[in-house]
């Protein structure tokens, strides 16, 4: 993950960015039997497929932020971040969200009772907007870690443990 923040953060400033990508961290937590599910996208990005999908001016990470904005992002993402774990589907939970200068980190959990022996994420956030856009994914699992990039011509993928 250290790897991936650090690509996202030299490609950011704070009114531009040249490329399109998100990342997303799923770490299977074998105390809590939990997937933590960790987001990180432009804000700007974001802002723009909010107004793109709903006709509504979210004005994130301002004093003018739209009252809804938190429903806004949880109904997106529902619509474009789906896994299966283990082969049964994950029933995720919207936790909450943090701004980092020109990025925006959404929280989800899901239970899962046991390690991952595989994974199908699909991710399509963003894909609507940009031809470009590439979603990175690192699942983490009993300290093994795997990666998938994904984007507008495979928006989904698998991975094994």
């Amino acid at each position: 993950m250290i790897v991936l923040v650090v690509l996202f953060k030299i490609f950011c400033s704070y009114w531009l960015h040249p490329i399109h990508i998100s990342l997303c961290e799923i770490r299977f937590n074998p105390s809590s039997k939990q997937l933590e599910i960790t987001h990180k996208i432009f804000i700007d990005d974001l802002e723009n497929a909010l107004e793109h999908h709903y006709q509504l001016r979210t004005y994130l990470a301002t004093a003018k932020e739209h009252p809804d904005s938190e429903k806004l992002i949880e109904r997106y993402l529902r619509q474009r971040f789906e896994c299966t774990a283990n082969n049964k589907p994950v029933q995720w939970k919207y936790l909450g969200r943090e701004y980092e200068l020109d990025a925006i980190w959404i929280y989800l959990e899901a239970e899962q009772e046991s390690p991952l022996q595989s994974i199908e994420v699909r991710n399509s956030v963003l894909l609507e907007l940009f031809d470009d856009q590439i979603n990175f994914i690192q699942v983490d699992s009993s300290g093994e870690r795997k990666n998938l990039r994904l984007g507008r011509h495979q928006e989904k993928g698998w991975l094994y443990f």
